[in-house]
């Protein structure tokens, strides 16, 4: 057989091309052409498809430490290595990082260009990330200035947080590490719940790496210590809390979503964890393998992979800055003219001198109804303060007043509300009270000392008095909004302060200069100095001249007949005419006001009396006087029969059984033949027309034991779906992940349905008469529920049900509807409501991570935001 170059280990080599000794040094393992069924076929940088270990000698560790076991105990020794070699396949492509999860592998190159592999090849979309992760938790990852993204519905989408690695594999928990070394997770509620306040949870102890599986999580430290923590679940990612000291030391590890572990030590050796199980998740030791003929650099699972210059950092300040190295700011001037703004959980907000409340939609601060002085958001919700100092909040659409005086709000704290009323006097209000406004009574903590403005963070809070000094509040929690009870001064001066999502502190002087406070941390959230940073040519004010007018003066006759007519804060127009007939106004902006032409539309056919827009909803009375709710949606170019959407991925089919992945908003088609595809935290499941069962793996179909006509992978891990004879079958989160494995144990479940959906805790179907039926407490390792089939009123010919729980469906009419209520107390909800997305009925539905995907009954697609 071929010689291989020796692999270094400290300053010691280990010849690996004739033999091997095992760790006891007794048995020489001898490795012929026979045995290694087939050469390792390149070297260099290279990514490596890993099919099977040909031998297993003793298992070994990748070094054995002399520390305690502490995360800053840095002294080891090498080990004796012995070696399993791999059977691999070259993969075209060039990879500095790789993951592999839920069936889907991904990665980025040495200039952070973004990877996946679609037909065994990896395909380039658009992105720049220096990591990307995919499991169940979705598709993750961090770009060069540790801003993390989730990829959904075709583009990536910005997370608060910071982090410079990022991991998806946990049981839908997300899981990473700062630039500080700082570890922080986020339970499966909040990832599904994602777009909204993230409430990251922050583990004890240094990590410089941090993967998770299904029961544990695993990492390594700056000196190449390996930790587990266990005890982890969906719903308690920090697990028991306490770190396990695993012998070794790697530069880097993996957690596959069936728990196997897998790492690289820094001289780019490969190790795999032996003897891990749910009831033993440390494992028993390491075992050496060989895949690469030159060294290792990152792996996971049996993805390989084989062993730049400055970027900017940026930030999203306000008004869509990005703060570089120069202390400058690059800006985007946009339209409009504001005295105030705040952002906060991925709204933008402000006044103008006229006291008219904006909101930016679609980058255009459109004004919403409201008068106010100053308004926030965060956290906390959407607060405001109107001219007489009175407090309103606004919920499920509509703003209501809450008891108290307040000149100043804000909302960006952990759910907690902060502010100052006309004498300066200092209040706030803890999470559980604000969670449950309005109530009889409103518990404001008052707090020590005088200050104009005041605004909260994650942890601390700041404020600036009447002399412009700054202050700082310690030790602040959702539940302690008070927080130490001292105020610490802040060298400098300023007019005003606002604290962001992430701890950011940013400032405006009386002089109108722009200032930001650097070397803030959880554990130092005072922050080090300020540095002065230029957004705005002249200066920088709160306070902006604004002018309003009465308009031309003259009126323009516009062609046309309507008994009613609306216009949407964002300039839309809508009407109805004497015949109940709907229509919009094309063609209207800012330069055109009168639009060109009408565009008559369907909501529900005769039946409209009554139009109005706003947020991206088009609402509708009808004759009768029901209320009907639109969708703002966008179509997708291409043509399908059936549509999934789940994890973050969009999947669907054809009338010709193609299948297609929706990629940088496109749908691309790939290798297969389905008639039906699903995709979640399960991974990515479908069936042909013969009813046999697919597997989407490391980039192609992988058959399973089994037949099913429909298949479902929205479940918490778990597989469920239908056979031709409307038999009921699940499969278990472990069984799932084990496969392929020589037996499937399939679960069968009673009843008879033709369509089957699960969540997070219940599954949903119809049966051959369109009936609904429910099936409670369904969990990752009991799939079959509690085994009693509930029965919900209404028909629909399909049902969905989203990975945090929401149940769409459409009728034999077409007809689309959402139940409504649901919640983890009452998973049937409460009732159902009709919406529209299609202009001639409805085929198919499926919605994730606030994006309802439907397929119209021409079978065009449709993007719309609920």
């Amino acid at each position: 057989m071929a010689s291989y170059s020796p692999i270094r280990v400290s300053t010691d080599s280990v010849d690996i091309s004739n033999s091997l000794q095992s760790e006891g040094g007794g048995t020489e393992i001898n490795i012929n052409s026979s045995e290694m069924a087939g050469e390792i076929l390149a070297s260099g940088d290279h990514t490596y498809a890993v099919q099977r270990p040909v031998v297993s000698p003793a298992p070994q560790r990748p070094f054995v430490t002399s520390g305690r076991g502490d995360f800053s105990s840095s002294s080891r020794t090498p080990g004796t290595m012995g070696l399993a070699y791999l059977h691999c396949t070259v993969v075209c492509g060039n990879l500095k990082q790789i993951d592999a999860g839920s069936g889907s592998v991904v990665g980025v190159n040495s200039f952070n260009e973004v990877f996946v592999l679609i037909d065994n090849i990896f395909t380039k979309i658009s992105g720049s990330l220096t990591h990307f992760s995919v499991g169940p938790a979705g598709q993750l990852g961090v770009d060069s200035a540790n801003r993390i993204f989730k990829y959904q519905s075709g583009s990536f989408s910005q997370l608060p947080g910071l982090l410079k690695q990022v991991d998806a594999g946990g049981d839908q928990i997300i899981a990473g590490v700062n630039m500080n070394d700082e570890i922080f997770c986020l339970n499966m509620d909040d990832n599904n719940k994602w777009p909204s306040s993230t409430p990251w949870v922050h583990l004890n102890g240094g990590l410089k790496y941090y993967s998770c599986g299904t029961y544990s999580c695993w990492g390594v430290n700056s000196n190449d210590q390996i930790f587990i923590m266990k005890d982890v679940s969906n719903n308690a990612c920090s697990g028991s809390g306490d770190w396990q000291h695993i012998p070794g030391a790697l530069s880097m590890i993996e957690v596959a979503t069936d728990g196997s572990v897998f790492g690289v030590n820094h001289d780019g050796m490969l190790f795999q964890r032996t003897g891990v199980t749910r009831s033993n998740p440390a494992g028993t030791d390491w075992q050496g393998m060989v895949a690469c003929p030159n060294g290792h650099m990152h792996v996971k699972s049996t993805w390989l992979k084989a062993h730049g210059a400055m970027v900017y950092q940026s930030i999203l300040l306000l008004f869509s800055c990005h703060f570089l190295h120069t202390l400058a700011l690059h800006c985007t001037v946009m339209s409009g003219n504001l005295k105030q703004i705040d952002a906060g959980s991925g709204s933008v907000v402000g006044v103008n001198s006229l006291n008219e409340v904006f909101v930016l939609i679609d980058n255009v601060f459109t004004k919403i109804s409201g008068s106010l002085t100053h308004v926030s958001v965060g956290p906390a919700g959407w607060l405001g303060v109107d001219s007489a100092n009175n407090i309103f909040k606004f919920q499920s659409g509509s703003v209501i007043q809450f008891p108290g005086l307040l000149k100043q709000v804000d909302a960006g704290g952990d759910q907690i509300i902060a502010g100052v009323n006309m004498n300066d006097d200092i209040f706030c209000l803890n999470m559980d009270v604000n969670n449950k406004w309005p109530s009889s009574t409103t518990p404001w903590v008052s707090m020590n000392g005088k200050l104009k403005y005041y605004s909260c963070g994650p942890y601390s809070c700041w404020g600036v008095n009447s002399y412009d000094q700054i202050w700082m509040m310690r030790d602040v929690s959702n539940k302690a909004c008070s927080g130490s009870g001292s105020f610490q001064n802040i060298p400098g001066q300023l007019a005003m302060i606002e604290v962001a999502t992430d701890g950011s502190v940013f400032g405006v002087s009386s002089q109108g200069m722009l200032f930001q406070r650097i070397g803030v941390t959880r554990s130092n959230p005072a922050g080090t100095d300020w540095i002065s940073i230029v957004a705005c040519p002249s200066d920088h004010k709160h306070d902006l001249s604004n002018k309003a007018n009465s308009g031309s003066g003259s009126s323009l006759n516009i062609p046309g007949s309507l008994a009613m007519i609306e216009v949407a804060t964002d300039g839309s127009v809508f009407g109805v005419n004497p015949l109940g007939m709907l229509f919009q106004k094309i063609g209207v902006t800012h330069s055109n006001p009168a639009g060109t032409d009408w565009q008559l539309m369907t909501a529900y056919p005769n039946c409209h009396k009554h139009v109005s827009f706003d947020l991206g909803v088009l609402w509708v009375v009808c004759i009768d006087g029901s209320i009907r709710k639109s969708l703002d949606c966008t179509v997708m170019s291409g043509n399908l029969k059936q549509i999934d959407a789940g994890s973050g991925s969009v999947v669907g089919v054809n009338n010709q059984n193609e299948v297609f992945v929706l990629i940088d908003n496109v749908f691309r088609k790939i290798t297969g033949s389905l008639k039906h595809f699903s995709v979640g935290p399960a991974g990515q499941l479908g069936v042909n027309s013969a009813n046999n069962i697919y597997k989407y793996q490391s980039g192609s179909f992988n058959q399973l034991p089994g037949l099913l006509k429909q298949v479902d992978a929205g479940g918490d891990q778990i597989i469920a779906g239908v056979n031709i004879n409307d038999d009921i079958f699940c499969l278990n989160m472990d069984a799932n992940n084990k496969w392929p494995s020589s037996t499937t144990p399939w679960v069968p479940v009673n009843g008879k349905l033709k369509y089957y959906s699960c969540g997070p805790y219940s599954c949903w179907g119809v049966s051959s008469n369109d009936q609904i039926w429910i099936q409670r407490d369904v969990s990752n390792n009991v799939c079959s529920g509690s085994g009693n089939f509930q029965n919900i009123p209404g028909l629909l010919a399909m049902i969905e049900v989203a990975t945090d729980g929401s149940v769409f469906g459409v009728n034999s009419q077409g007809m689309l509807y959402q139940r409504i209520g649901i919640t983890y107390s009452n998973p049937a909800g409460t009732d159902w409501i009709p919406i529209v997305a299609c202009p001639y009925g409805h085929k198919h539905v499926s919605f994730d991570l606030g994006v309802l995907w439907v397929v119209c009954v021409d079978g065009s697609i449709r993007k719309c935001t609920l």
